[in-house]
């Protein structure tokens, strides 16, 4: 149903989208655009259009990688110029309703002007959008937590998430990545999730990523949970078009990160900086990796841990806050929401999470969700940065007076 859906709005844009620019030609060359040179134009748009829809259905192997990561440019035209003829069109209308009907719209002649703006806008927008997202920004946080961690006063935690590695990656970025982490000399780093962009077979030579992140340094290691896209199924512009029953861990992404030296901690707890600090990781609560949402339960995963103790919870998903606050959780740190990556995504997913992006106090427990480093469906940012968050950490355990 979803996928029918997906795909039928797709057409319908797709169709007013061509439509609207065969109309504005057409006013550029004053309707005598001729028949074949239309017709041209309609079958380049479909092939275009289909570039999406080929990268998403066809079998595994080379060609579906690079029509996948072709489609997912031709989105991120698609997106805005769709966009800009859409105010094309509105100006019109109130022009027409302006003028009382006495004017058509625009004049003949600005169509000159309107279409090749709108293409330059499309076209600079897109290229800001892919040159931003390889510039790695970094956030930096302060938080005290009340409560004693014994000889550990201090410590530095990095938050990286949602690499997204997949057909439009380039490994400088995540060069970059480690680099950046590495000058910040944490205690600490923590991989929230979406690793992968859901097909192990779509990352051109896995060993070049895996000896690269590898190099991540970290005083008490780097350890990571998995998130909704770490499992095959297929994508159409980074949304999931399979059945989540359907949608399985490739055993090749945990030998990945083995070799990258993550600890995974797939609903398994620790006890870092010489068993100071309670580290909890949880499974996905959309897709656990084995066609299910099963996970345990955050009670289990803290009982019997001594809570006096700081206790951080790993979760790609930003949610469960209420449970998280009543095993005595002090912060979660989370991916997943990419901040909406590309403009006005960033403005929609504030109406869709608790916690969108950065700290915020949800239900009791401190939150921090990060933008990621990588990218799904078209490879740019508009209106969001990739990043890598630091945490600085002061454990001092106040004790309050009586009256």
């Amino acid at each position: 149903m979803i996928t029918a859906l997906l795909l039928t709005t797709y057409a319908v844009i797709n169709i007013y989208t061509a439509v609207q620019t065969d109309f504005w030609l057409r006013r550029c060359f004053q309707n005598d655009t001729g028949r074949i040179k239309r017709i041209a134009f309609y079958i380049v748009y479909v092939l275009l259009a289909l570039l999406p829809v080929s990268g998403a259905y066809l079998p595994d192997d080379q060609l579906k990688t690079q029509l996948a990561a072709a489609g997912n440019l031709w989105l991120g035209f698609y997106i805005y110029f769709t966009g800009f003829l859409l105010i094309a069109q509105i100006l019109r209308l109130l022009i027409r309703l302006a003028s009382r009907g006495r004017c058509s719209g625009l004049p003949r002649h600005w169509a000159w002007v309107a279409l090749p703006l709108m293409v330059f806008l499309t076209v600079s927008l897109n290229l800001y959008g892919i040159l931003n997202a390889q510039d790695i920004y970094t956030a930096n946080y302060k938080v005290t937590i009340n409560k004693d961690a014994g000889s550990v006063k201090h410590m530095r935690v990095l938050l990286v998430a949602d690499f997204h590695l997949g057909s439009n990656s380039d490994p400088s970025l995540y060069r970059s990545m480690v680099a950046k982490i590495n000058a910040q000399k944490p205690d600490l780093v923590l991989v929230g999730g979406d690793i992968f962009n859901s097909t192990y077979s779509s990352l051109k030579d896995p060993q070049v990523y895996s000896d690269i992140l590898s190099g991540i340094e970290s005083k008490y290691g780097v350890y990571a949970v998995y998130g909704n896209h770490d499992v095959e199924e297929t994508l159409f512009g980074g949304f999931a078009i399979t059945n989540s029953s359907h949608s399985y861990r490739n055993p090749k992404v945990t030998g990945f990160l083995k070799d990258c030296g993550f600890k995974i901690l797939d609903d398994r707890t620790v006890s870092i900086a010489g068993g100071n600090v309670i580290l909890a990781g949880r499974r996905d609560g959309e897709k656990a990796g084995d066609g299910t949402a099963d996970r345990a339960s955050i009670q289990s995963l803290i009982l019997g841990r001594d809570t006096t103790r700081p206790v951080f919870v790993l979760e790609h998903e930003p949610m469960d806050f209420a449970n998280i606050y009543d095993t005595g959780a002090d912060f979660v740190f989370s991916g997943h929401t990419h901040d909406g990556q590309i403009f006005p995504g960033n403005l929609a997913v504030k109406l869709l999470s608790q916690n969108p992006y950065g700290i915020r106090v949800i239900d009791g427990v401190t939150s921090l969700v990060t933008s990621g480093v990588g990218y799904y469906g078209p490879p740019m940012r508009v209106g969001t940065h990739s990043e890598i968050a630091v945490i600085d950490f002061t454990f001092k355990l106040t004790v309050r007076k009586g009256n």
